[in-house]
């Protein structure tokens, strides 16, 4: 198997790069001229000077579906101008126009103009950003360009003046989805599965989810007592339905649990509940998905499908540890902890220090349980305010509708973002150094 190729690119800091920006920073004015220099290469299938005037000496392109009908990230000028050989004139790519243009100042010695532009193809229209970071011959360069695809021609989302004006006697029964075959089946009835329902609800695609539980919402309903979102609750809003502007920051479990069933009935969601897919084979005959689905007294059907997506969520691992059959003691997996109560008067051990332990850890301390957490490796633990809020804060990313923030965080390309990530990490470490240390001279292995 190729190994992967070790990435050696770096933040476009002042020193990297060479030259800092004159203040004040035209932002507007710097983003349109460079919009006017990207536009006139890419109309003109001139990849040559977009590679050398448009883009900085060692740039990145993330494409999602919009020129490349994949997930594809670019990094180099040599894989970027191949790319868009090959992509620029057979897609049509143009019809560039700048959306807003931000001036960010991520780090005191790196900065960058963030242009957000939509675009067109010959079958889409799209949603794009550049980085523009100032060069030392003192033009505005693109360390990196993302472009989105947004909606396909002709097939708008049944949104506002779009939506269908015919009288609405209720949405169609399940078993009828069910009867006809749907063109995609979604497994899975938590958040993900039933945003991607409402998104195909939207663009008019027949659809059905089959979920395990009985009912939406269960899998967070069956956790433990005490459970509440770990994300605050702007980064959990879902298509076409945010939450409340009273809703509160990190979400408790079960009313999350309610949310969700609402969500699926509010958009007209069919979810054909207690089913699980056993088994999925794609048919070279009818160049289809065949599923076969379970419920829980042994029927199973056949549905024969054009898509099927996996909401499923992530899979568990029970582990057996030595000795554990002789303890006379009880042993549990998070998965089936509900609540502390049970424990009070005796000692606790929980293994494993990431969420689930320190969720169980937590409800037991604040019983007076005597508990300790046993941590193989270290664990980066940082406060609400002002550790997280210097990740993800209210301000950010409630002053600007969500699909804009997303765009933003998407835009960045892996590699780029782990760097900016390792540098907010020792920002949260240092300011929180006085909250970590205890009478007894700290907890060194929580900050990894």
């Amino acid at each position: 198997m190729p190994s992967t190729p070790t990435l050696s690119s770096q933040l476009p800091t002042f020193d990297i790069v060479g030259a800092s920006p004159p203040e004040p920073v035209a932002a507007e004015d710097a983003a349109r001229a460079w919009i006017g220099l990207f536009t006139a290469c890419a109309v003109a299938g001139d990849t040559e000077r977009l590679i050398h005037e448009a883009l900085y000496t060692d740039p990145w392109w993330r494409d999602l579906f919009a020129l490349t009908w994949d997930i594809r990230t670019f990094h180099g000028r040599a894989a970027i101008s191949h790319f868009l050989h090959d992509r620029l004139a057979v897609t049509r790519f143009g019809g560039i126009e700048l959306l807003k243009a931000t001036y960010q100042t991520p780090y005191p010695a790196l900065c960058w103009i963030v242009a957000a532009f939509s675009f067109k193809t010959d079958v889409a229209q799209g949603r794009g950003e550049a980085r523009l970071v100032y060069c030392a011959d003192r033009t505005w360069r693109a360390v990196a360009v993302y472009t989105n695809l947004e909606g396909v021609k002709d097939f708008p989302e049944c949104l506002g003046p779009h939506r269908d004006f015919r009288p609405n006697h209720g949405r169609c029964p399940v078993g009828a989805v069910y009867s006809r075959s749907p063109d995609v089946l979604i497994i899975g009835g938590g958040q993900s599965g039933l945003a991607v329902a409402a998104r195909l609800n939207a663009l008019g695609v027949p659809n059905l989810v089959v979920e395990a539980d009985e009912r939406v919402g269960d899998r967070w309903r069956k956790r433990h007592e005490k459970l509440c979102l770990h994300g605050p609750i702007w980064q959990n809003h879902m298509p076409y339905l945010p939450f409340p502007s009273t809703w509160p920051v990190f979400t408790p479990a079960h009313k999350f649990a309610s949310w969700l069933e609402f969500y699926a009935d509010a958009l007209d969601i069919s979810v054909q509940t207690a089913t699980s897919a056993t088994s999925l084979h794609r048919n070279s005959d009818t160049q289809k998905w065949d599923v076969v689905l379970q419920s829980p007294n042994g029927v199973q059907n056949l549905l024969s499908v054009k898509h099927v997506v996996v909401a499923a969520g992530w899979p568990f691992k029970r582990v057996s540890l030595p000795g554990q059959d002789d303890f006379i003691g009880q042993v549990i997996h998070s998965t089936d902890f509900s609540s502390a109560e049970p424990y009070v008067g005796k000692k606790v051990v929980v293994i494993g220090a990431c969420s689930s332990a320190h969720d169980a850890a937590s409800d037991c301390a604040d019983l007076g349980i005597d508990v300790t957490m046993h941590q193989r490796s270290r664990t980066f633990v940082m406060s609400i305010d002002p550790g997280m809020l210097r990740v993800t804060s209210s301000a950010e990313w409630e002053s600007e509708p969500t699909e804009d923030i997303d765009h933003t965080k998407f835009a960045l390309p892996v590699h780029l973002a782990k760097h900016l990530a390792k540098r907010t990490a020792a920002m949260i470490r240092e300011g929180d150094r006085n909250a970590r240390r205890s009478p007894q001279g700290g907890l060194p292995n929580l900050a990894g």
